[in-house]
């Protein structure tokens, strides 16, 4: 913005602004001053007429023509109704002063009043400069009149009226500066979110807005969002009925604003998973402030949390190749040492696993115990004590191959030969993994946490101690899903 005239840079962004007043306040401002001004001069014009005033009944009838002529002109050609706005502030006051000078004191005092306050009315619906150009005009009209017809004259109202001059000034720089900034919050904003539907996004995304006074949120806008909800009230079905963990999403995303709004750069950005309709989402989410808070919920897929380019991909893919070929030509070595042969199928088995897991297949029903049956038999290098309150048939549905990864990992980073493997059901009907003994709690961490958000579509909560690691499996598994970008 122009600081002097608080006209904007962009001759677009004016342009918009000017459309935006005309269509939401000034035209129809304009016809509501103009329709009652036609009823004040109908008036002058009856009363005219019975009294027998010619002059007073042509004048009358003039300018009551001329404000309709006005009003149509300006109906046809918009871009002149500050033009408008300005005549009919001079030649309203004009005509107060030259035509009602010698009516009663009182009545042509409550006059005055009246005008002041239509003067006003029509400055705040223009523009800054033209209110200047009325003020300075009317006003030094005001007290050169003052001056030639007075029998008396007062100093001090003189220099009130200039000082009036520059307070309504300031106030009115005020008044359509904050108009000003709050139009180029908003066109910013809209603007934003258009600049997202244009850009070819890889994930599906939605635009969260947060009114904090009634703690209350709502999709302002989204983006290939079509599976979860196509409307209005699927919408509010999404938002109303998402967990993260066991907190309802509009819970979280109040948890997230707190902390926002204690430290914007460290807090802006978060990833989470959301569950809706058993199926799970991973988001990234950004906060930012437009004209108010919102968050952008971006949905990405669970196998690409990590991108990697296509090169740096094969790269990898080659060198795990290598490292299972030599691993392969090392095992005939050892297959007469059983134990070190299972450990080193095992560690090849989670370097596979760990590089191939997809998220969104081989998700089965199977017994839980024939399941860990089936693991610890490649861990015959521990002395394992199993203790269970679960029927042998009695099934879950897991992710058996992410399930593997995360038993093996603490398998294989067990430091006694003695373990104690506990599997009960709780009262919630999920199932406890409890793992005894003592554990390279480094190593272990590192590996788990850094895949985190893929275990969590397994287990609710996940502990770890150097003595102690508990996993407790869900009963209701949230199938991962990711949004067709296509």
């Amino acid at each position: 913005m122009n600081k002097y005239t608080l006209a904007f840079k962009d001759a677009q962004i004016e342009q918009k602004y000017q459309k935006s007043l005309l269509k939401v306040r000034r035209w129809t401002t304009f016809c509501f001053v103009t329709f009652g001004i036609s009823i004040i001069f109908i008036i002058k014009c009856v009363q005219a007429g019975v009294e027998g005033n010619i002059y007073q009944l042509l004048s009358s009838a003039v300018l009551l023509s001329y404000f309709l002529i006005q009003l149509i002109f300006v109906k046809f050609y918009p871009q002149y109704i500050r033009l408008a706005l300005i005549l009919v502030n001079h030649i309203m006051n004009i005509y107060l002063y030259a035509q009602e000078t010698k009516q009663d004191p009182q009545m042509a005092m409550l006059q005055g009043i009246n005008q002041m306050g239509a003067t006003y009315l029509l400055v705040l619906i223009g523009e800054y400069l033209d209110g200047i150009i009325t003020l300075v005009n009317l006003s030094v009209f005001r007290i050169v009149w003052a001056i030639a017809y007075s029998n008396q004259i007062q100093i001090s109202a003189i220099v009130s009226s200039i000082l009036l001059i520059f307070y309504i000034n300031y106030f009115n720089y005020q008044f359509h500066k904050g108009m000003r900034s709050q139009f180029l919050l908003s066109f910013v904003d809209s603007n934003f979110e258009e600049l997202l539907k244009k850009l070819s996004f890889e994930f599906p995304y939605m635009i969260i807005q947060f009114q904090q006074d009634n703690l209350s949120c709502h999709i302002s806008s989204s983006n290939k969002c079509e599976s979860l909800f196509l409307d209005t009230l699927e919408s509010n079905d999404f938002m109303n009925n998402s967990y993260v963990d066991s907190i309802p999403l509009k819970s979280f995303l109040f948890q997230l604003i707190q902390k926002y709004n204690q430290d914007h750069s460290a807090n802006s950005n978060n990833e989470f998973i959301i569950r809706y309709q058993k199926k799970s989402f991973l988001i990234t989410s950004t906060l930012f402030q437009t004209n108010s808070l919102k968050a952008l919920l971006s949905f990405k897929e669970f196998n690409k949390v990590n991108f990697l380019q296509q090169h740096l991909l094969i790269n990898r893919n080659l060198q795990l190749m290598k490292i299972i070929i030599k691993l392969a030509k090392r095992l005939k070595y050892y297959s007469n040492s059983n134990y070190q042969y299972l450990q080193i199928q095992r560690k090849a088995l989670i370097l596979t696993l760990n590089e191939n897991i997809n998220l969104y297949e081989n998700y089965k029903e199977i017994q839980v115990l024939s399941l860990i049956k089936k693991l610890l038999n490649y861990c015959s290098n521990l002395d394992v004590k199993v203790f269970t309150n679960i029927k042998l048939n009695q099934t879950i549905i897991t992710h058996t191959k992410l399930f593997a990864l995360i038993f093996w990992i603490i398998m294989d980073n067990v430091k006694s030969n003695q373990l104690i493997l506990s599997c009960y059901q709780t009262e919630q009907f999920n199932y406890q993994i409890k793992f005894i003994s003592q554990f390279d709690l480094d190593k272990i961490q590192n590996l788990i946490y850094s895949n985190l958000l893929k275990y969590q579509i397994l287990f609710l909560d996940i502990f770890l101690s150097k003595t102690e690691i508990i996993l407790v499996h869900t009963c209701e598994l949230d199938v991962p899903f990711f949004l067709d970008s296509k």
